[in-house]
């Protein structure tokens, strides 16, 4: 539940993205920055906060580059940087407005033939079930990259971070994305089967990759989780 005044800024913020859809497009989605593409793709990163899925992501971009083919990366928290009121540490109230804004992208990006990556959590099933639905419905070829960092060093990296930047992850937040994330690509791979591609990326706690497992079925088929949410949240601190 958001405060009185919390609820302002997110009402706020809200209106910001309804008033300048159109300028807020331009601004993330540009084709002038982005051309359409004859066979678009559509990226999906998922797992927890502070597994390491910007920095791979940017590494993908890096390589995709290469490869002369452009991609609009949405960022949920580069978008929330931009948006009125927001300091760092109220990161939370801007998660609906935030939501509204990929949606309004998304949609652009998909009207418009581009090819994108979406860096997230991938932790709301119904939300994701939708997105890939939407992109496959287009005839896009569609990839999940499951990023994998052990959660108590991820929770130290997400800590650091808030330190930095002023960016804070609730506890409870983090434990639930954390497993909801792994759950949601899983029941993704069982809805779409082999109309989605899912790649699995491990990293050591100094972000290196230890473990790179391609079209994969099933993250439990590849990786053990030794953590339950009673345990995980008796371990963090």
């Amino acid at each position: 539940m958001l405060t009185p005044d919390e609820q302002k800024i997110c009402d706020a913020a809200i209106e910001y993205v309804k008033t300048q859809k159109s300028q807020l497009v331009e601004r993330y989605a540009s084709l002038d920055v982005v051309k359409p593409d004859t066979n678009p793709v559509s990226v999906f990163m998922a797992g927890s906060p502070g597994a390491g899925k910007t920095e791979f992501s940017l590494r993908l971009l890096q390589q995709i580059k290469t490869s002369d083919i452009n991609v609009v990366r949405i960022d949920p928290d580069e978008l929330r940087k931009g948006m009125p009121g927001y300091g760092g540490g109220n990161a939370h109230v801007f998660q609906l407005p935030v939501t509204k804004l990929v949606h309004e992208l998304h949609a652009s990006l998909l009207k418009n033939k581009q090819s994108f990556l979406l860096d997230g959590t991938l932790s709301n099933y119904a939300t994701a079930k939708q997105n890939v639905e939407r992109s496959l419905k287009r005839g896009r070829s569609v990839y999940v990259y499951y990023v994998y960092q052990d959660p108590l060093q991820a929770w130290k990296f997400t800590q650091a971070r808030e330190k930095q930047e002023g960016r804070r992850i609730m506890k409870e937040t983090f434990i639930t994305q954390y497993f909801s994330a792994k759950d949601t690509v899983n029941a993704l791979k069982t809805e779409f089967g082999d109309r989605i591609v899912v790649h699995l990326v491990v990293k050591n706690s100094d972000h290196e990759i230890i473990m790179f497992e391609k079209n994969i079925r099933s993250i439990d088929s590849h990786l053990k989780v030794k953590y339950s949410k009673e345990s995980l949240e008796g371990a963090i601190r």
